[in-house]
Order: C-alpha cells, then structure tokens, then sequence
C-alpha cells in the first residue's frame, strides 16, 4: 500500500470543530480526481472524526490504544508514501525531521516548532504576521513555504456558488455565524446587542452547527424570538441571499470575501483578534471589531445600522473582497501534494 498511498493526519471534535477534516477530505477528493491510481488512508484520534470519514468511503485508522501524538504517526507512516498533517499540534523538530527522512511530510496550517523541518508547508491565510512570512529558517531548512489568499481552501458548495449570490428581495437579511461549536458562547453576546437594533425590514438568520456546545441555553433562547429572528441548522445556502454576514473570525470569513458579501468580523480569542486585525490593515475588504470582550456595543450596532442604510458602502467592500480569492486554493494544494510525493 505504501508507494501510492497519501496519508492524512487529521481530528474533528466539539473542540476543535470540523473546519480541519473537511478540508482534508476536499484535498483527498481532488487527488483522486487527479490520480486514479492512488489511496487515501485517514489517521485520527476521534471517533467522530472516524464516523465522518468512514461515510465519505475512505479507509481510516483510530487510534483505539491513544497513543501519544507522535507514538501514534510512527506507528502508522510506514503505510504511506506521503503523510499530511493538518493538526494543532506541537509537533518538536526531532520528530519532524527523523520522520522525513522515511516519508515525505507536508504540514498544514499547524505552526510549530516542527513546522520548520517539513518537506513542505501551507498556510492557508494572509494574516500571518511578517516575522513568520520571512523567518529565515524556511530557507535553511529548505522547506517548500506556500501562503497567502491563494492556498486557502474553501468549502466545494461556497467555492462553487459565487454567481448565485444576491441580496433577499425586499428585506435586508444578516446572517451571524460563530462557529461549528461557539465554546465561547459569542451567539448569545451578538443575540444580546442586535435584539436592540430598531431597523425596519431586517431579518436576522443564526447558523447553528452540529457541534454546537450551548444548545440547552439555546433551546430557551429560542422559546421568545422576536419576529425578526430565526434560529436555523448551519447550511452555506443561507449565506447566499445575505446583505450582510456577522462572524467570528476564521475561516468563515475568507469564505465571505471569496463571495463578496460584506462582512463584520469579532473574535472569540485574543490570537483571533489579532488575525482578524493584521487581515483588515492589508485589504480593508471588511469592518472588524476586534476580540468579542472588548468590542463596544453601541459601535458594533451603529457600524451595522450605517452598513444597512449605505448600499454604496456594501457595494464598495463587495468589491474589495471579489479581487482577494480565485477559489482556487483546493487545486494549489493538491497539486502540491503530488509534486512532494512523486519528487
């Protein structure tokens, strides 16, 4: 199995949500498509992980005996001729090295000391600060560094949806997304400030995921909506008909850009925050608010309110996020996963 077989490291949980193996899975099918001859083998430390994988029709591996982290990768890479591993993990230099030395490694996203001792790296932002764009040891240790708009990798329904977006006829609609899991609970914060929002015509739709951590407070949440507000499973459809889209930072947002929809970031933590900032300095495509702890209220609320009224504004930042994203980025990386396992 070993000689065409691509590995994939990945996990999904309440936790961590399902942003990282849905990517991966988008990654495996375009290799597939690409290279008929080829297998794709999962690795994952989560049963739910495990589940989704297995109904997607590729083999995958539990990790029945929770081996440590980097016990459970050197058990299994003999398996493949390619690992990926898209995981938030401290994975340490040593192992990262002495593992390439048997299989070619390409690390996603997961920016660790290990990181540096890749064969290959993707980035799949461009709000990475500078001193990490041009840190001196991707040169010397001779990593293959790929970042910016052009590797992110967008969900296949949004990444092939851009010309059916338009705005709700007769109403203005705002769709607000926090997340597959929210552990911080920001859809009952963002719930709080908008319930005070006296604007005609305006529908507020709240995506909820399947891993959503609050859904007994939600379940009473819902028992008083106002007329105005909906409560609904996530589904990228509704993103499609939205004026405007709330969220926290993430990968929600890049995907926001790709379909130019105008958007209002907040962040639920402090290294988010910081994302969501270095993003709007480089492209000024959306209005952020900052960490969801220290946003102002009334600003966040006056922002909205103008946004609705300013059709030229929404037009404007509509037009600023088209120029970002090709969607592409699914492609990119595929293509360099064949070039490191075939090198």
């Amino acid at each position: 199995m070993c000689m065409n077989t691509y590995l994939f490291r990945v996990d999904a949980s309440e936790e961590i949500g399902m942003g990282h193996l849905i990517r991966s899975l988008s990654l495996a099918s375009e290799i597939k498509k690409q290279s008929f001859d080829i297998q794709n083998v999962f690795l994952t430390s989560e049963k739910y992980a495990f589940e989704i994988i297995q109904e997607a029709g590729y083999d995958v591996i539990l990790n029945k005996q929770r081996l440590d982290e980097e016990e459970f990768l050197k058990e299994n890479m003999f398996r493949g001729g390619l690992l990926f591993i898209d995981k938030l993990y401290d994975y340490s230099p040593g192992f990262i090295a002495d593992i390439k030395e048997k299989i070619s490694v390409v690390m996603f996203h997961n920016l660790c000391e290990g990181t540096y001792y890749a064969d290959a790296f993707i980035l799949p932002s461009a709000h990475s600060p500078d001193e990490v764009l041009n840190d001196a040891r991707w040169n010397q240790n001779k990593v293959n560094f790929y970042h910016g708009f052009d590797y992110v990798i967008l969900n296949e329904k949004i990444r092939t949806s851009r010309n059916l977006v338009h705005s709700a006829s007769g109403h203005t609609k705002i769709v607000i997304t926090t997340g597959g899991s929210d552990p911080r609970g920001v859809l009952f914060t963002l719930f709080d400030w908008l319930i005070k929002i006296n604007a005609n015509s305006v529908e507020f739709t709240f995506l909820v995921g399947d891993l959503f951590m609050h859904k007994q407070k939600l379940e009473a949440l819902m028992l008083n909506l106002p007329a105005s507000f909906k409560v609904v499973p996530y589904n990228v459809e509704e993103f499609f008909d939205a004026s405007i889209v709330i969220s926290t930072f993430g990968v929600t947002s890049y995907e926001m850009l790709y379909l130019g929809i105008p958007l209002i970031s907040v962040a639920h933590a402090e290294t988010n925050a910081k994302a969501a900032n270095l993003l709007y300095k480089r492209t000024q495509a959306f209005i952020d608010h900052g960490l969801i702890d220290q946003a102002d209220q009334e600003k966040f609320n006056n922002d909205l309110l103008q946004l609705i009224a300013s059709e030229e504004q929404r037009t404007m930042l509509a037009a600023k996020s088209l120029t970002l994203l090709d969607g592409k980025g699914i492609q990119r990386g595929a293509q360099i996963l064949m070039e490191q396992f075939f090198k």
